[in-house]
């Protein structure tokens, strides 16, 4: 394979990934945690838009509430991946040479 030809593959392995990146970050998830004291949205990049607590859980004790702030950003990443990988499905997958 001339290397013309390595390079033309890398573009369109860039473009792919730029039309996936793209496609993700407009993709939102919500996730409720502690009962729904705790509302987080995240988007396909794994950003938080989003994160409430309501009052009355903020007079929980230190250790309850880092504990309910950690499991409802563990569900959020979890839902994120997974609405990731059927999103990367759904376009066609990754198609990268040498990779199967």
């Amino acid at each position: 394979m001339s290397v013309f030809s390595k390079l033309k593959q890398f573009q369109q392995m860039r473009e792919q990934a730029k039309k996936i990146e793209d496609v993700l970050g407009n993709e939102k998830i919500e996730v409720d945690g502690a009962r729904g004291m705790i509302k987080m949205v995240m988007n396909g990049k794994q950003e938080i838009v989003s994160l409430t607590i309501d009052p009355s859980f903020m007079q929980s004790d230190k250790i309850q509430l880092e504990s309910a702030l950690r499991q409802t950003f563990n569900d959020a990443i979890h839902k994120v991946q997974k609405m990731m990988a059927g999103k990367i499905k759904d376009m066609g997958g990754l198609n990268m040479p040498g990779m199967q």
